[in-house]
């Protein structure tokens, strides 16, 4: 294998894990091991290769986590897929090294965090794929980095807060979808943002406005029932509180007088008892 230059297993029925020995052939640049059934861990032995411009071992049932070593792979430039296992853990920190690599497909898998911060750095990006994940935070600010991203899909994770701004001048941006998130508050209308759909957005149950094509409730409708659903518990509360009012001023009353009726008996009662002893 010391001249091997591509290696394409895919769509076979190869089961057990990838042996850690794969990478002794340092000339290795193409790596497909997709559509079979391997399992068990990314070995950390696989970051030794190099020289990788491609690695796909999607559509298996491989484990664990992703090699924080992943970084080591300077060379990637066309693809990282990891698509479809059961990879778990938080996104590696060093995957932001990756500089010439132009898609990286995570989707399908168990990641769960924040997606970090050093994503930004993989600046050659075109496609990026994290769906279908438990990926949750705010949708990460240094994606605006990436120039050249024409296809960004974050759909079915767990992501809050706003959508940014900036993602509407993204030069080259032609798919985006954002569905099935914990999204709030308003979308923006101008720039790229023009040309989505309602597509990129269901399932975000507290987004409002966007443009007319997006299908969304304006944000001011859900602002005035805001309002009057504040203007209403207020009137409650001040109807209840002046009934209260108005009770404890009866009881107040009623106890006055009560006093005062037993007061004037007491009283009738002593001087009849004065007259008589008397007379």
């Amino acid at each position: 294998m010391t001249n091997l230059g591509l290696l394409n297993l895919c769509n076979n029925l190869i089961s057990g894990s990838i042996p850690p020995s794969l990478c002794n052939s340092p000339p290795l640049r193409y790596l497909y091991l997709s559509y079979n059934r391997l399992s068990g861990k990314i070995p950390t032995e696989l970051t030794q290769c190099s020289l990788l411009l491609l690695l796909d071992l999607s559509h298996n049932r491989l484990q664990g986590r992703v090699p924080s070593q992943i970084g080591l792979l300077s060379n990637l430039a066309l693809s990282l897929n990891l698509s479809n296992n059961n990879l778990a853990g938080q996104i590696p920190e060093t995957i932001g090294k990756l500089v010439q690599l132009e898609a990286i497909d995570l989707s399908k898998n168990n990641f769960s965090g924040v997606v970090p911060s050093s994503i930004g750095g993989c600046i050659s990006l075109e496609y990026l794929n994290f769906s279908s994940n438990m990926l949750q935070g705010p949708l990460p600010e240094s994606l605006k980095r990436i120039t050249d991203l024409k296809s960004l899909d974050l759909s079915y994770n767990q992501f809050n807060g706003t959508i940014p701004a900036w993602i509407g001048v993204m030069k080259v941006i032609t798919t985006l979808n954002l569905s099935y998130n914990r999204l709030s508050g308003e979308v923006p209308k101008t720039g790229k943002f023009e040309n989505f759909s309602s597509s990129s957005f269901i399932g975000n149950v507290g987004l409002c406005g966007g443009s007319s094509k997006m299908g969304l409730h304006p944000c001011d409708i859900q602002h005035k029932k805001h309002k009057i659903n504040k203007k209403a518990l207020f009137v409650v509360l001040v109807v209840i509180l002046g009934c209260s009012f108005f009770l404890l001023v009866a009881i107040v009353i009623r106890l006055l007088f009560f006093k005062k009726s037993s007061t004037e008996e007491e009283s009738a009662m002593l001087s009849s008892i004065s007259d008589t002893h008397g007379g």
